[in-house]
């Protein structure tokens, strides 16, 4: 997948954040040959590691609630095998029905090592190593259904050409 699919971002604790990347497209920075065109393993950090700015945001149901901007960050690792950072300032705003969204107003993307994107993502080794082995598990699955698939049609191509063949000697 794309960096920039990851348009709802959503954590364990069932806490989502609905990051509009489209219009207005956000300020980009960091490291040029990244992008949201950048392809592979993306998670958010946790939900407890989300920074949220006190006293900003979308006061919502006559007052009595707050959806506070914030910044959060993504892990990933890229299909050049570079860690990566994704840092994601959003604003908070009334969205569809003054039900609330997060619209990201600056990203930057910047190669780490995996160290630092232990400390900064606030991830353990384990759930790294849990999301990777997770997706490589998925791909695979997903491309032996494939090869199935393809498997089956092959078949049905050498049934075809074999009856066409024999047609063929008949006449």
């Amino acid at each position: 997948p794309k960096l920039g699919d990851l348009e709802c971002l959503c954590s364990e604790h069932g806490h989502h954040h609905d990051l509009w990347v489209d219009d207005p497209i956000p300020e980009m920075s960091g490291a040029d040959r990244f992008s949201l065109h950048t392809q592979g393993v993306f998670k958010c950090q946790p939900a407890g590691a989300v920074e949220y700015f006190p006293e900003t945001g979308f006061v919502f149901y006559g007052g009595t609630g707050r959806m506070k901007n914030g910044r959060l960050r993504i892990w990933g690792l890229t299909r050049a095998n570079e860690w990566l950072i994704v840092t994601v300032e959003f604003n908070s705003e009334p969205g569809y029905k003054d039900r609330g969204r997060e619209r990201a107003v600056k990203i930057d993307l910047g190669e780490v090592d995996l160290p630092t994107l232990l400390a900064e993502a606030q991830v353990s080794p384990r759930e790294v190593w849990q999301e990777l082995g997770a997706q490589i598990k998925r791909t695979y699955r997903a491309r032996e259904e494939l090869a199935a698939r393809l498997r089956a049609l092959a078949q049905m191509v050498e049934i075809e050409e074999l009856a066409l063949s024999v047609s063929q000697e008949t006449r």
